[in-house]
């Protein structure tokens, strides 16, 4: 099984990051899909909510690209280290396009149940994103 969720978690990067398709959400996250991220207090629930994050980011840097570093997975957990870069072309939480290109690094924990994404622990170097564009200290 660890196999099988590794497969389908590296297909969401490419389906929904890399091709720009937030729309895709739906075929892999669960209705009651609940992402563990204090950052994101007005996050929406299930897979709506996971939907507007992907859009708002690949809205933000409409050229993202992701590449996976590191992947581990045991039973129902996936583990995936990866790298995003990508140019900052439209608004990110109300500040305008920079034009400026980031690469930043980050890691998800997800727990994959019968075919679908259930939870979500992850941490990316927003720092350091905020920096690259100008908006942080040097």
């Amino acid at each position: 099984m660890s196999d099988e969720n590794k497969a389908l978690v590296r297909e969401v990067y490419e389906q929904i990051w890399n091709a720009h398709n937030p729309e895709a959400t739906e075929r892999y996250y669960a209705i009651e899909y609940n992402d563990h991220n204090p950052a994101l207090p007005d996050q929406a629930g299930g897979a709506a909510g996971a939907q507007q994050v992907f859009s708002t980011f690949i809205a933000a840097f409409p050229d993202v690209h992701f590449t996976l570093d590191l992947q581990t997975a045991e039973a129902d957990i996936v583990t995936t280290r990866w790298t995003a870069s990508g140019t900052n072309s439209g608004s990110l939480m109300g500040m305008p396009p920079t034009g400026r290109q980031i690469t930043i690094t980050g890691i998800d924990i997800l727990c994959v149940r019968d075919g679908k994404i259930v939870d979500r622990w992850g941490n990316f170097d927003f720092a350091g994103m905020m920096q690259q564009l100008g908006m942080g200290q040097p």
